[in-house]
């Protein structure tokens, strides 16, 4: 889903070692699981029972939804003081702004249903209540009095659902609500299809695969609805390309229709026709920043009867083999809500089973799994701009289980296809039959890797979104699933705030001392899917492996191997948090021998953004040698590329490699144990412990996820080791710095540090959150004020002026009001005027709780990014920018006015002023007051 030039689904492992065995699962808990609240059984269109928990027969009538089964409220409470309501009792609602929610309202396909609310008004106004479902209104009801209390009537919404679990909100928007009893769901009458999805179209150019619909009344039939994945290429060449199309449909042996519509750079390309549905169109569309795009299709020619729709893999472009029609239906008067096709299946990987079920020929797959030097990649033979020649040939050292998880347990855990398995095979230069004993072997890990039904090629991985939690540690990897990706950054805002947007209510979420749940906090982001986290070109194949410097460590000693390799190795025999966070923390200090230059100029910069240096001397692909820095506008991409491509596919070696560690020990929910960590400081080091931290107050800092050290997907992004740390080549910059930013999310979902480290730089988690709105012009908000939030209560560990505790690099104030240098407050103020202020006040308010906790010796101390404006320092000029380095007492002063002017509260801005008085005294502090 984040984009980047397509990265290939790669069979590629060095040998077999004993693994931990993955827990054997009982049912699998979905998101959303009625155990929130009953669901009750009630009268069929024939007179039998409709069971709401049997979401099969969803589609055969209505299912009724008691209200104070709910799964969420907001001040309203269950009551029983009016008789004639159904169930144990109804929600009688408070004013406006009120509401109730349930997260399992079921659908078994996704399609158009009735929301049918049943209540009672005995007021004498009306009370209006709005419906949202999965984020995205659904409109608004008047809600007339009834007269009575104990006088029910009805009144009902079209919607639109999706397959699976759908969220629902009922709120109120006048001065009151009324009371709720409950809501049915109806189903659309739908033409069955009996369709299985996805449709997967993979192999060479030129590959098609007709399915077939029957349909009986064509009346007002105006568009095809689809929902794609992978129908872009997601490279900028091609996709802004007119005359490249990876992907149309045709109806009854029509004119083919291409489904491309890519926009970047002010440009539109492709099919003006088309209607990128959803936050996808605000991305680029069609090889935009979304792997998976919901589209309308113009279309004509449909008959009475069987239908014969037809799509075509058109023009071919390695790394990728094709595309996914995840969902597929056709619309009268192009409305989502009016359906003409149902009866759809999902095909379930729970049934899949090796296409050659014989010992020998899954042992065959393994070998052929395992068997280095024997493949070939289109994609790296074109490198060098010469396909099928040059010093480039496309055949690879690297073996299926090298970029994959050596056991293939990512293949099988992410439900790949046989069919996908076995096109990629072919794809790498094997033969068909070699590419089903490939399939055969990784569909018969089903014994030591359990199905999760979630987990598919097109789910992004970790997925945030509610109920996560609930499931299995085992599950997480598999996320919400694409389906949890909000509709726009505004509808967070009732999962960051769920008791509304009160001061108060603001104060209690910022809370330094509180655990804001990232991982349940849906984001309108997709995280990269597993594909994006595949290495495009593995280590050995753009380094030369026998180099000395490639095979010593990084105080240069020889380990006799490539050091990525014996760090892997090392790793995988010992799976401590120190051993597997060595893969990245290492290898920083590796990259860096002999370094005299990176991609931003610099001669000291991260090691990830390096040019030249001892270990990038051995890239083996075409390059230049670079002895001196260059600005970047003087560096030709053919110069520079291959080191681009040899890092990019270092790092993703590595984060697939640790993904596979953690995975494959069982090691997702370590978090949640006891931990401890020795954090350098003046005067010398302190233990924390992640069970009990405390500063002013004590918080058990426990929570799901890795617990490894140093970094681990966090320098994935193009702003490490992309050219211009911005985006990689073949990549326009919106996606490349949503990229970035979903690579950012993910390691803070992985890793949050348990206030006793710092995985997550949030100077740069917060400032990429606010490049992609300038870059994008799409409100990015409530995600930044989220991870804000969340920075100050990893920072509260009782520890100053260091990155792992409160750091004014990322703490000042200033960034509540402002991006630093020249930036603006878009960002901050996209929440709306009333909730920045909010914020602001509730942020400065704990903040200089925190602070005023620190000794003056605590930042002087402080060193390298951390440093502190000097506390003799006289440099408070006044001003409207704010910038990097110590001057964060020069920031706060600047920023109190603008505070003021925002209408954070005076007595909170003399708090401000009297701990920027204390920590630099010869401020003219008075001055603000």
């Amino acid at each position: 889903m984040t984009p980047q030039p397509p990265i290939p689904v790669r069979f590629v492992l060095p040998r077999a070692r004993r693994r931990a065995r993955a827990p054997v699962l009982g049912l699998l808990v979905s998101l959303g699981a009625a155990a929130c609240g009953d669901v009750e059984a009630i009268d069929g269109p024939d007179g039998g029972l409709v069971d709401g928990d049997d979401p099969s027969l969803y589609a055969a009538g209505t299912t009724r939804y008691e209200a104070e089964a709910r799964t969420r409220q907001n001040d309203a409470v269950v009551a029983t003081n009016n008789p004639g309501y159904t169930g144990s009792g109804f929600m009688d609602y408070g004013g406006t702004g009120s509401w109730i929610e349930w997260s399992n309202i079921n659908a078994a396909a996704a399609g158009s249903a009735t929301v049918t609310v049943r209540y009672a008004n005995g007021g004498a106004s009306e009370r209006p209540i709005a419906l949202v479902v999965n984020g995205a209104a659904a409109g608004t009801a008047r809600v007339p009095s009834t007269g009575a209390w104990d006088a029910w009537t009805t009144v009902s919404f079209p919607v639109t659902l999706r397959a699976g679990a759908n969220a629902m909100r009922l709120t109120a928007t006048g001065a009151a609500g009324p009371n709720v009893d409950h809501v049915e769901v109806t189903p659309a009458a739908v033409a069955p299809t009996g369709l299985k999805l996805p449709i997967e179209v993979f192999g060479p150019s030129g590959t098609r695969v007709s399915v077939q619909v029957r349909v009986d009344d064509l009346r007002d039939i105006t568009h095809l609805y689809l929902r794609c994945n992978a129908c872009g290429y997601h490279v900028t060449e091609l996709d802004a390309d007119a005359g490249k199309v990876k992907a149309s449909v045709r109806i009854n042996g029509g004119a083919a229709i291409p489904l491309k519509r890519y926009t970047a750079d002010g440009r539109d390309v492709g099919n003006s026709r088309l209607e990128i549905l959803d936050n996808a169109k605000d991305y680029g569309g069609l090889g935009g920043v979304f792997r998976t795009v919901k589209l309308k299709v113009p279309v004509s020619g449909l008959v009475v009867g069987t239908n014969t729709i037809t799509f075509e893999h058109v023009t071919a472009a390695p790394p990728s083999i094709g595309f996914r029609i995840l969902e597929l239906n056709l619309l009268r008067g192009g409305s989502l809500s009016n359906r003409v096709l149902g009866g759809f299946t999902q095909d379930d990987p729970a049934t899949w089973t090796p296409p050659l079920s014989s010992a020998t020929e899954i042992a065959a797959g393994r070998t052929l799994w395992t068997k280095r030097s024997s493949l070939y990649d289109p994609g790296v033979d074109a490198i060098d701009g010469r396909l099928g020649g040059g010093a480039v040939t496309g055949n690879i050292t690297a073996s299926c289980a090298d970029c994959h998880a050596s056991d293939g347990r990512d293949l099988a855990y992410f439900n790949f296809s046989n069919h996908s398995i076995i096109e990629r095979s072919i794809f790498h230069g094997l033969s068909r039959t070699d590419g089903t004993r490939i399939a055969s072997y990784i569909r018969s890990r089903k014994a030591d890797v359990p199905v999760v039904a979630a987990a598919r090629p097109w789910n992004p991985t970790y997925q945030p979104g509610p109920g996560l939690d609930a499931r299995p540690a085992y599950q997480w990897a598999a996320g919400a699933g694409v389906d949890a990706i909000l509709a726009d950054d505004a509808a967070m805002a009732s999962y960051l705030f769920p008791s509304g947007q009160s001061l108060d209510a603001v104060r209690a979420v910022v809370n330094r001392h509180g655990k804001l749940n990232l991982r349940e906090l849906p984001v309108a982001l997709p995280m990269p899917e597993w594909n994006q986290w595949l290495p495009h070109v593995h280590p050995d194949d753009a380094f030369s492996t026998s180099a000395s410097a490639l095979r010593a460590d990084e105080s240069g000693d020889s380990v006799g191997k490539p050091f990525y390799t014996a760090l892997y190795e090392a790793a995988e025999d010992d799976p401590t948090p120190r051993k597997i966070g060595d893969m990245t923390s290492r290898i920083k200090s590796w990259l860096k021998r002999g370094m005299t230059c990176d991609t931003n100029g610099d001669t000291s910069g991260d090691p990830w953004r390096a040019l030249n240096g001892n270990v990038l001397s051995a890239v083996k692909l075409p390059k230049k040698t670079y002895t001196r820095c260059e600005d970047k506008d003087d560096r030709r991409r053919s110069d520079e590329e291959a080191y681009e491509i040899a890092k990019r596919g270092l790092a993703a070696w590595i984060a697939v490699k640790q993904w596979e560690i953690v995975h494959s020990n069982n090691l997702e929910d370590e978090g949640k144990e006891a931990q401890s960590a020795s954090v350098p400081y003046p005067g010398g080091s302190r233990t924390l412990r992640s069970e009990r931290v405390c500063s002013s107050q004590c918080v058990d800092a426990r929570e799901r996820g890795w617990f490894v050290t140093g970094r681990n997907t966090f320098d994935r992004p193009p702003h490490f080791t992309g050219h211009n740390s911005r985006h990689f080549f073949g990549q326009d910059i919106v996606s490349g710095v949503a990229e970035t930013n979903a690579w950012y999310h993910l390691n803070m979902l992985l890793n949050p540090g348990y206030r006793i480290m710092m995985p997550n730089h949030f100077a740069y988690v917060c400032s990429h959150i606010e490049i992609l709105q300038a870059e994008s012009d799409v409100d990015q908000g409530f995600r930044f004020w989220a991870s804000m939030i969340k920075q100050r209560q990893l920072q509260t560990n009782g520890l100053y002026g260091a990155e792992t505790g409160n750091d004014l690099r990322t703490s000042q104030p200033h960034v509540y009001y402002k991006a630093n240098r020249n930036g603006t407050s878009d960002t901050q103020a996209s929440v709306g005027r009333t909730l920045w202020r909010y914020l602001a006040q509730a942020m400065v308010e704990d903040f200089v709780a925190d602070a005023n906790r620190a000794t003056a010796a605590e930042w002087a101390a402080a060193v390298n990014n951390s440093k502190v404006q000097a506390r003799e320092s006289t440099d408070f000029s006044t001003g409207t920018t704010y910038d990097t380095g110590p001057l964060q007492g020069r920031n706060t002063f600047r920023v109190i006015p603008r505070l003021r002017e925002l209408g954070v509260s005076s007595s909170v801005l003399t708090s401000l002023i009297n701990w920027g008085e204390k920590t630099w005294p010869r401020g003219n502090w008075d001055s603000l007051r």
